[in-house]
């Protein structure tokens, strides 16, 4: 009983990933962000969070290496600490999403018929919204908070992730190794979480890693507009917001932030791009045949 989706093994698969420049590049950058804001607090000489209303807007010294803000704080301290924000809206509103997407696109994928029908529609329904405006008004009206902008990124996202595994879920429930467990009487749930689960999570692997990264601009977008992390929390959005007014003077201020959130895609959608190569069997036989030659 041979499963659908070829297992790939987690050696091989980050082998497979850093033989690749691009994902190697964006596994590189993601790993530092990640280490960048797990230990803020040692590699930051500065409180992200003291004034010093005496040196406001300074351009980059040896005591502030990137200046510092309209308030006089540290913009490197600001910039190391706003990573924690990003990261955290980022990596939290996929795995909620995720959860979401996957149960009910395995609910709808397995049971078909008129359950099928009625959580599609409901899916449909919510991708009729558009995705920045709905996370905006939703975030207005729950008011600001980055907990609040996570519930509003996961009541969104979850949709696209129920549309990807309800597919793979209409393949794999067709196989022989599934009519098999039915036979010998496995139980409807083992059967679902055991067996079709695990060969249709590939494609969802991947649209995770790019979630991410989509989530961190949304969320940094709505930093910038003022529904984010509410003051004085460091983050990306808000740094870019309050720099944007100060660009000819202090142009760091705006443009470190606007670099470090573009940083922080790329390097999620080149991670993204390697997964869908290492984890779908044609393209992977492409690569290994286009190394071989």
């Amino acid at each position: 009983m041979r499963p659908l989706i070829p297992k790939v093994r987690s050696g091989s698969l980050i082998a497979t990933l850093l033989r690749q420049r691009l994902p190697f590049i964006g596994i590189l950058i993601i790993c530092m962000l990640t280490l960048m804001a797990v230990i803020a607090p040692f590699i930051s000489s500065h409180n992200p969070y003291s004034q010093d209303l005496y040196r406001v807007l300074e351009k980059p010294s040896q005591t502030h290496w990137l200046g510092t803000d309209n308030l006089g704080r540290d913009l490197l301290a600001r910039v190391i600490y706003g990573s924690r924000i990003s990261l955290y809206a980022g990596l939290v509103s996929m795995a909620i999403s995720a959860v979401i997407g996957i149960l009910v696109g395995l609910i709808a994928g397995y049971c078909g018929g008129a359950v099928d029908n009625i959580l599609m529609r409901i899916t449909d329904a919510f991708m009729c919204f558009p995705y920045f405006i709905f996370v905006l008004a939703l975030a207005a009206a729950i008011g600001p908070g980055i907990n609040n902008v996570i519930i509003s990124l996961s009541l969104l996202g979850w949709t696209g992730f129920a549309r990807i595994i309800r597919g793979q879920v209409l393949l794999v429930r067709e196989m022989p190794y599934i009519e098999a467990a039915r036979a010998i009487g496995m139980p409807e749930y083992k059967i679902m979480f055991r067996h079709i689960l695990p060969n249709s999570l590939a494609p969802v692997i991947v649209a995770a890693s790019i979630f991410i990264g989509r989530a961190i601009l949304t969320e940094s977008g709505t930093a910038f507009l003022g529904l984010g992390a509410e003051p004085p929390t460091a983050s990306w959005g808000k740094e870019l917001r309050a720099g944007f007014t100060h660009l000819e003077r202090a142009p760091l201020f705006s443009v470190t932030p606007g670099f470090m959130i573009t940083l922080a895609v790329m390097a999620f959608n080149f991670l993204g791009d390697g997964l869908r190569d290492a984890l779908d069997p044609r393209l992977r036989r492409g690569n290994i045949a286009c190394e071989e030659k």
